[in-house]
């Protein structure tokens, strides 16, 4: 569902890589996977829920 090239790092991540995480918007659906782990699981949603999740992230209503 999601193409090798087409993940994108977050400019938030950690230059040490504790923190990293990558998007990949295939029209359809969006993933969002650990970096530090590509082969590892991937979080897929559609484009409301990814919204929302940019929503909650961005006023920082998600649980920490």
């Amino acid at each position: 569902m999601f193409s090798a090239e087409g993940w994108t790092k977050s400019f938030r991540s950690q230059p040490n890589g504790n923190q990293c995480v990558e998007w990949n918007d295939a029209g359809s659906a969006v993933g969002l996977r650990d970096s530090n782990h590509p082969d590892g699981p991937v979080l897929a949603m559609d484009a409301t829920q990814w919204a929302a999740f940019q929503d909650a992230v961005l006023s920082r209503t998600v649980n920490q």
